[in-house]
């Protein structure tokens, strides 16, 4: 009688349930994923709005700026018009909320549509997320984050403002969901 070759069905269900036990653990890892990358490139955002506020009003006091200063250049940037429109009232030489001011200072905001309104510009993702926004205040140089991880939003919801409201320097702020 010859030997027959292959696997027995005890070998085969125990490769199965490995194998489903392996996938239980790892689709709701790369689930996830897509709310874990809205946060970091809003993040990432938020990083160069705050960068770009500092780097402005520091070459706007450095280049001795006064009331009088409406605009800054930054590297690469010449000519009346052209450089980053900067607040004359309130906190000197932050960029103003519009395209000639923290939008030109950022320079790059690939995956992002701003608004503006009054003294706020409005960051939103390209195609819209819903709940994942950043907000610059040109007056008091503050940045607001808005991220919602959670697909479901629940009475668990809390709201966490992190950040110093100092006239003298930006601060940053966010609100994330928290729960329990």
């Amino acid at each position: 009688m010859e030997k027959q070759k292959g696997f027995t069905l005890i070998e085969l269900v125990v490769v199965m349930v490995i194998l489903g036990i392996l996938a239980a653990v790892a689709i709701p890892r790369y689930v996830d994923m897509g709310a874990q990358a809205r946060t970091a490139s809003i993040n990432g955002l938020a990083a160069g709005l705050r960068s770009a506020a500092a780097v402005t009003q520091a070459t706007y006091f450095a280049r001795g700026g006064t009331s009088a200063t409406t605009e800054v250049f930054l590297q690469g940037q010449s000519g009346a018009g052209n450089g980053v429109a900067v607040t004359t009232t309130g906190i000197l030489g932050l960029p103003t909320a519009a395209d000639a001011g923290i939008v030109r200072a950022m320079a790059d905001t690939s995956g992002f549509a701003a608004t503006h309104s009054g003294n706020v510009t409005t960051y939103n993702m390209t195609p819209a997320v819903t709940n994942c926004t950043a907000a610059y205040d040109s007056s008091t140089g503050c940045l607001w984050l808005l991220i919602y991880n959670s697909v479901v939003l629940s009475d668990r919801l809390r709201t966490v403002c992190a950040g110093a409201f100092d006239s003298k320097e930006p601060c940053i702020a966010w609100l994330f969901d928290m729960f329990l």
